[in-house]
């Protein structure tokens, strides 16, 4: 059987998971590091990104493991007739899954 990887809004208990995810490439190693060394700070950003209405952190999970994670931004504009644009940004694939 070929389950393929499922993609849900992440929750807190997600965070550490995402911050390895982060820290797992050679910029984020210098940027991110571990979760428990800046634990209030992480779950400040969290909390930030979960209440603003315009911000989204999504977790992509392979048979009940956080391989992936990406966050949406919508952002309202004027253009396009006041279209809103949405942008991806921190998208990070666990190591072993990329290629």
């Amino acid at each position: 059987m070929n389950v393929k990887p499922s993609f849900r809004q992440a929750t807190v208990l997600d965070l550490a998971n995402i911050v390895v995810l982060h820290a797992d490439d050679t910029l984020g190693a210098a940027r991110d590091g571990s979760f428990d060394l800046a634990r209030e700070q992480y779950l400040r950003a969290f909390a930030a990104i979960e209440a603003d209405p315009n911000n989204e952190l999504w977790v992509v999970e392979d048979q009940n493991e956080i391989v992936g994670c990406f966050q949406l931004t919508f952002i309202p504009g004027l253009s396009r007739q006041g279209s809103t644009r949405c942008e991806i940004e921190a998208v990070r694939i666990a190591s072993q899954r990329r290629g």
